[in-house]
């Protein structure tokens, strides 16, 4: 039922200017039935400048 995964990959925030950082993050899917499952996610954004961390929790739906 359940089926976890790593995720990395690239960052790009903007507002008044951007700011670059990479992102790292665990999760899983956990299957309802054979089609839809649950996704829950956590994944922390690492900037290049000397910014704090931004870390995010995400919740939703996945499809097979």
């Amino acid at each position: 039922k359940f089926d976890p995964f790593v995720t990395g990959g690239y960052s790009l925030f903007f507002r008044s200017g951007t700011l670059n950082a990479l992102n790292f993050g665990v999760g899983t899917n956990y299957w309802l039935g054979e089609k839809a499952g649950l996704r829950l996610e956590f994944r922390d954004h690492a900037p290049f400048a000397s910014t704090p961390n931004v870390v995010d929790f995400r919740i939703g739906l996945t499809f097979r």
